[in-house]
């Protein structure tokens, strides 16, 4: 019933025959008071979804499908989370409470998660990375950008002695850590022998993680906090050969003379016995 402005009174009937009073539409009264069905405004007892969305998401809110705003508060999307994204420019946020997890994604790759160790995942990091940091991938995505930080890792490697060499065993002490930090490496190592056959021939040490610039300005020192138990000049010092994973032993480094070069250590001042000989600790930081 309604009560018009001059007092009078009756019964109005909305147009019920709209045909765009389908199911799950949200009514509202449109024109002369009509009830009209809202195309892109529905609600289906549990799912509201303003602009044509579709999915299991309890609210959504959709432009075409194009971009658009999700929420699952259920766990009907894996987990409870909530979903931003703009499909026509292929870019993504969805954060995961089931999960613990905050993932950004350009298109279908993973550009960046927060996972529920508090670390922060590049795109091609471990996924599942603990400790709260910075994961990055596995292989370098080099930037040009001399201000970008684009690699960081942790890891081992073995050092080996090499050159005129046959028979070598090593003893208790043969080991190498390194840290790289975008194009810098440093690493530190400790080696010694058990036994070995020698010729008098250039000795190196080799086995480095990366492999050196190649550059001559890249010769880098590398040095030696100890090494013992030779038979006769030990190195003091040494050098990282560039563009190699080598590194040259040096026994002198400061010869007198015109075109004089520091003096190589060689085979030929190694012990050959056995029970930890030609013992080398050290370090060195080079670019790659």
């Amino acid at each position: 019933m309604a009560i018009t402005l001059d007092g009078t009174a009756g019964i109005t009937t909305p147009d019920l025959t709209d045909t765009s009073l389908t199911s799950t539409r949200v009514v509202y009264a449109g024109a002369s008071g009509n009830l009209t069905g809202a195309s892109g405004f529905t609600f289906d007892g549990t799912n509201f979804t303003v602009g044509g969305g579709s999915g299991a998401a309890r609210f959504n809110v959709s432009n075409s499908g194009a971009g658009g705003f999700e929420l699952f508060p259920d766990g009907t999307a894996s987990g409870p989370s909530l979903l931003a994204y703009n499909r026509s420019g292929a870019a993504y946020l969805q954060m995961t409470s089931s999960a613990l997890r905050h993932v950004w994604q350009l298109g279908s790759t993973e550009a960046l998660r927060l996972n529920a160790n508090a670390a922060l995942v590049l795109q091609g990091g471990n996924t599942s990375a603990s400790g709260v940091g910075v994961a990055f991938p596995a292989t370098q995505s080099a930037s040009s950008d001399a201000n970008t930080l684009d690699d960081y890792e942790e890891g081992t490697w073995t050092p080996s002695y090499s050159g005129g060499l046959s028979g070598v065993t090593y003893g208790t002490v043969r080991n190498g850590f390194y840290t790289k930090i975008g194009n810098q490496v440093t690493v530190w190592f400790g080696i010694m022998t058990d036994g070995l056959t020698v010729t008098s021939s250039s000795l190196n040490i080799s086995g480095l993680p990366f492999t050196s610039k190649s550059s001559f300005g890249a010769f880098n020192t590398v040095n030696l906090c100890s090494a013992v138990r030779w038979v006769s000049s030990p190195p003091i010092v040494g050098e990282l050969v560039i563009n190699t994973t080598t590194i040259n032993l040096i026994s002198n480094f400061n010869p007198t003379g015109a075109g004089t070069d520091p003096t190589l250590v060689t085979t030929g001042n190694m012990a050959t016995g056995s029970g930890n000989r030609n013992v080398i600790y050290g370090t060195a930081t080079y670019t790659v």
